[in-house]
């Protein structure tokens, strides 16, 4: 028996959720709400936070409790290498067959944010949360809008995030790819420049070679969605929920408060896709047992 956090998940007959820190797990506590806790709970490892402390406790304490899982966001399946598995994914939970990932079940999401973005009114919630001085300065329509604008550009900041962490994940590079210049409103020849620099000064690989991997992560998207007819996860849809979520909401966000995150989160709570969320979970609970 490793320590006390194991001791209790191992007895206490829930199936326990690892994240990756304490604003994960207090946003998943609030969606899936009160009564899906009395069977599980999402819990951060008492050794540490991030992806590799999930993963470390999860394959720890599964040798003797299959009860407990690891709950990661989609990058963190693309530091795993199934960043094409994570694009090309319809459903809103996943995992990848392979023995060093037993219990992991990966959001095909970027991030707990991209949640917010994909299944809330984030337009209307926003347009509303800021002093009354300021309720003008945006209306619920330009908020729309900015988000459908912005959406595609931090969907190319995710996208160059995947590929490295593809080098990453084979050992080919250390560092994942500093994506900061996509929140500069610089045009698109300056973007791709400062990239080019990060990818081979920084990452220190070669741009030719980067290039043919983030355009195999990105082609696997578009047909993907190509191939998905509807009422099939829709290409805004899969866009927003694959896009650079913090960088995204942060633009998006305009004159509101940082505390409009947790307004988002409350909305979302009480959407329909609360229950698909919950569902979600118990059906790969229900597969990997």
């Amino acid at each position: 028996m490793g320590d006390s956090s194991e001791l209790i998940n191992r007895f206490n007959n829930k199936y326990t959720l690892y994240v990756e820190g304490p604003g994960d797990r207090a946003a998943y506590r609030m969606i899936v709400g009160n009564d899906f806790l009395i069977d599980h709970d999402f819990q951060v490892p008492p050794t540490g936070t991030g992806a590799n402390a999930v993963l470390k406790r999860v394959e720890e304490e599964r040798k003797r409790n299959k009860r407990v899982f690891g709950f990661l966001d989609g990058e963190a399946a693309a530091t795993c290498g199934a960043a094409i598995k994570l694009v090309e994914c319809d459903d809103l939970l996943f995992s990848i067959d392979k023995p060093d990932l037993d219990g992991i079940i990966f959001v095909a999401a970027h991030e707990m944010e991209n949640l917010i973005l994909s299944y809330c009114e984030v337009a209307p919630t926003i347009a509303l949360h800021k002093p009354a001085a300021q309720l003008a300065d945006d209306d619920a329509a330009s908020i729309q809008k900015r988000l459908e604008t912005l959406t595609s550009r931090f969907l190319a900041a995710a996208m160059f995030k995947y590929a490295s962490l593809h080098f990453q994940s084979r050992g080919e590079c250390v560092h994942v790819a500093n994506t900061r210049i996509f929140s500069k409103d610089l045009g698109l020849r300056e973007t791709l420049t400062g990239m080019k620099e990060v990818v081979t000064v920084q990452l220190k690989l070669d741009w030719a070679t980067f290039l043919q991997e983030l355009f195999a992560i990105t082609r696997a998207m578009r047909q993907r969605v190509a191939a998905t007819p509807p009422p099939g996860l829709t290409k805004d849809l899969r866009h927003r929920r694959l896009a650079d979520g913090k960088q995204l909401l942060t633009k998006v966000r305009g004159h509101a408060s940082s505390a409009v995150e947790g307004h988002l989160l409350r909305v979302l709570a009480r959407t329909e896709f609360a229950k698909e969320l919950r569902d979600a979970i118990k059906g790969e609970i229900a597969l990997a047992a």
